[in-house]
C-alpha cells in the first residue's frame, strides 16, 4: 500500500473555479489548473 500524502491547494484569486495551484507538501511536485478564461492571470504569475 502506498504511503499517505497531503495535497495543498492554493487559490490565488480565492475562486475555486479560476486558477488553482496544487502541491504535494512533502515533495517538489506542483500542478496548475487554468481555465481558458483565466489564462491572463496564469501568465502574470512567476510559475508561467
Amino acid at each position: 500500500m502506498p504511503s499517505a500524502k497531503t495535497i495543498q491547494i492554493f487559490l490565488p484569486s480565492g475562486d475555486p473555479a479560476c486558477l488553482r495551484i496544487a502541491e504535494l507538501t512533502t515533495d517538489i511536485v506542483q500542478a496548475i489548473a487554468v481555465p481558458r478564461s483565466g489564462l491572463d492571470l496564469f501568465f502574470a504569475r512567476p510559475e508561467a
